[in-house]
């Protein structure tokens, strides 16, 4: 292997550098630093590789990396770079067949394939990818490579690469049920310190947000977060993660920016590689959606939703892939449930098995017959049973949580208001020990169970219940117009307007004609107003 004779440092412009005359364009992804044994005329291809891996960036980066190899055939790193790419492990998405097939192509086996790196340290690094597609369950292997990626950092304290990619691999760990903070913060310190040394790095920049995406250390996340689409405004996914932190602060219109720009640049990617629509970033659209709701937009939203529908006709629907359908599916709902306009129903969309969580996010309220809620309720807990098969006959928090909103409807379609109070008030529990990331797709628990109170006229409670819920989901539009509800029967009328007011701060751009706009403008609930 040939070792280069100097360092290699190399900057990818950032989006305010111009390029020289002349010259090819180059993106603007950040700076990283990963002096290796490649040749030199591989270096641009790998460097750009591993920034765009860093930004989630991951068919772009295989193809980058596989152009190194291509330049370089005996470059180790390269196919050590191309198999992390089939590893999305904040995605929960792992492909080990063809992450194996990549490293084949170095090797016939792990030894021979860790021996061909021309260094000690990149002797670790392949190792550690060795154990992320070795034996064992996806989640044994993950461990493993935290381990031999700790090695690696505490081995080369100075290598910012290894560093993130530790970082990185601990936030893998993380459950995806009960909240535990402890990867995360481990993992910040990691890459707060990689910052310090290298403001610009996408990775560490990155990591940092998803360290943070938590509605208790969201406030930290917020200076990065401003500064990743700086960083990186040619990786779409950069233009769309800063989104994580302004959703758990309530910052709509940063968020709506976030996403439009994110939902942008997916559409211009598919259309430049001619892809079909469900490599489209619906994850991006989805929160842009959630975004216009806050924003009181509902028509902007509607349209939204139904372009996305126009995008997957009904007609060939079936055979496309299951997230398509789950994203078509929660915008559909969220137009309903967000917006309270309960006899909305989007276009190409069937609800019938959704029927009762349309009803369970009304606040429990006594829509629908009895007969149906109870059907709903009945055939959802046959579903969570088959859920349970798939748990050690456990029942998911997060599933158990969804059936006691269902079970509060059945019982306050039925007249049983203590128990339905009762329900809600389990499924809060239930829901607040979880950790949260992203849009709900219902609203939260405890803000149905504010809703029901106040339907009870029992105003101080419900105010103390959109006070946990407005912790939890600051500055959500739905919880200000209760607590605003609460405090205006409640008598109080300084707290009424003060709600009302941060309400309207979300709606500032919200529809004219929304009738509860008028309500925050006026400062005290209309006759007919109900949760």
């Amino acid at each position: 292997m040939r070792q280069l004779r100097s360092p290699l440092f190399v900057l990818l412009l950032l989006a305010t550098a111009q390029p020289s005359p002349g010259s090819s364009q180059t993106t603007g992804l950040g700076l990283v630093s990963f002096p290796n044994s490649g040749a030199r005329r591989a270096q641009a291809s790998f460097l750009r590789g591993l920034a765009l891996l860093h930004s989630f960036e991951y068919a772009d980066a295989a193809e980058a990396f596989r152009e190194a190899q291509r330049l370089d055939s005996a470059f180790a790193m390269a196919y050590w770079g191309e198999a992390l790419t089939y590893d999305h492990p904040l995605w929960g998405e792992h492909d080990s067949t063809a992450a194996r097939e990549a490293l084949a192509r170095l090797g016939a086996t792990p030894e021979q394939r860790i021996a061909r790196g021309g260094t000690p340290r990149e002797r670790g690094y392949l190792g550690g990818v060795e154990a992320l597609y070795g034996a064992g369950s996806v989640k044994e292997r993950r461990q493993a490579y935290e381990r031999a990626m700790a090695q690696v950092h505490d081995q080369h304290p100075s290598d910012l690469e290894a560093a993130s990619l530790h970082a990185l691999a601990l936030l893998s760990l993380r459950s995806g049920g009960k909240t535990d903070l402890r990867p995360s913060v481990r993992a910040a310190a990691i890459v707060e310190e990689v910052l310090r040394r290298n403001p610009t790095h996408p990775g560490a920049t990155h990591y940092l947000i998803h360290a943070y995406d938590d509605p208790l250390l969201a406030p930290l996340g917020l200076p990065v977060a401003r500064r990743y689409a700086r960083i990186a405004p040619r990786a779409e996914h950069a233009l769309h993660m800063p989104s994580h932190i302004f959703v758990h602060l309530g910052l709509w219109d940063d968020m709506v920016a976030s996403n439009e720009a994110a939902w942008t640049a997916s559409k211009a990617w598919v259309k430049r590689k001619g892809l079909p629509n469900d490599e489209l970033d619906l994850h991006a659209a989805g929160w842009l959606h959630y975004g216009y709701l806050q924003q009181g937009r509902y028509a902007r939203a509607r349209a939204l939703s139904d372009s996305l529908g126009a995008l997957f006709p009904p007609d060939g629907r079936a055979d496309a892939p299951h997230h398509v359908h789950a994203y078509l599916t929660m915008v559909a709902i969220q137009n309903v449930v967000e917006t309270r306009r309960w006899d909305s129903t989007p276009a190409g969309v069937t609800f019938k098995p959704w029927e009762p969580i349309l009803q369970a996010a009304a606040g429990a309220r006594p829509r629908g017959d009895p007969e149906t809620v109870a059907a709903g309720l009945a055939g959802y807990r046959l579903r969570a049973d088959t859920i349970k098969q798939h748990h050690d006959g456990m029942m998911p928090p997060g599933v158990r949580a969804f059936e006691r909103k269902l079970t509060a409807m059945d019982a306050r379609v039925t007249g049983r208001d203590e128990e339905a109070l009762a329900a809600l008030t389990e499924a809060a529990t239930l829901e607040e020990d979880l950790s949260i990331v992203g849009p709900p797709i219902d609203p939260p628990a405890r803000e149905l169970l504010a809703d029901l109170l106040l339907e009870l006229d029992r105003a101080p409670e419900a105010a103390a219940a959109y006070d946990a819920t407005l912790q939890r989901t600051p500055l959500r539009s739905s919880a200000l117009l209760g607590r605003a509800r609460a405090a205006a029967k409640a008598g109080d009328t300084e707290g009424a307007t003060r709600w009302y007011g941060l309400l309207l701060r979300n709606w500032h751009a919200a529809d004219a004609d929304l009738p509860e706009l008028a309500e925050a403008r006026s400062g005290s609930p209309r006759a007919d107003a109900s949760r």
